[in-house]
């Protein structure tokens, strides 16, 4: 009896492969989308409140129930309200004004490299134009650059520039850096 063994992989049409492959895709995308910045709001707000309990001091961080910001806390009667945004390890902002935000991208990280590519950044504008309901509380907006970007940069006219740090901000926000978050809240 000669039996003629036929894998099945053999008669497998080549579809299946390529609609797996994107099936996988999909996920990753989800996943980068989705869940990493989430992982990454945990990571800050579980920071936030270490660094309060090391000065004696307690908050419960509230989150945001819309894409406007990600969380919220409250300390000495004045409400602070965080954004996170994820930009590659070598970019910059540039805010241009104050509902024209810019990422430059892609140049390394050798200084004089320019950034070749360059995208808007329109998720801020709903947080640059949040105005809190109650009037009557003091609030301050903060942005934070995960996990970190070569400058932070305002046009203040036509023909000039400057680099923004925690003293400074950009119409109501502070843009800071993730690594300088801590190091620099008192500033905030």
């Amino acid at each position: 009896m000669d039996a003629i063994i036929n894998p099945l992989f053999l008669e497998v049409n080549p579809i299946y492969f390529f609609v797996g492959f994107i099936v996988l895709a999909v996920a990753f995308m989800i996943f980068v989308d989705y869940h990493q910045p989430k992982e990454t709001a945990k990571k800050i707000k579980k920071e936030l409140v270490d660094f309060f309990k090391e000065r004696e001091k307690t908050i419960k961080i509230s989150d945001s129930h819309n894409k406007i910001f990600d969380f919220s806390f409250s300390l000495n009667e004045t409400s602070y309200v965080f954004k996170i945004i994820t930009v590659p390890a070598s970019s910059e902002i540039v805010v241009q004004n104050k509902t024209s935000w810019q990422l430059n991208y892609g140049g390394g990280k050798r200084p004089g490299k320019t950034f070749p590519f360059k995208k808007p950044l329109p998720d801020i504008n709903p947080f640059v134009l949040f105005e809190p309901r109650t009037k009557n509380v003091k609030y301050k907006k903060i942005l934070i650059v995960y996990p970190n970007a070569h400058n932070l940069l305002k046009w203040v006219n036509e023909s000039e520039m400057v680099i923004m740090d925690a003293k400074t901000h950009a119409y109501g926000i502070k843009v800071i850096r993730y690594p300088d978050l801590l190091e620099h809240f008192d500033l905030l």
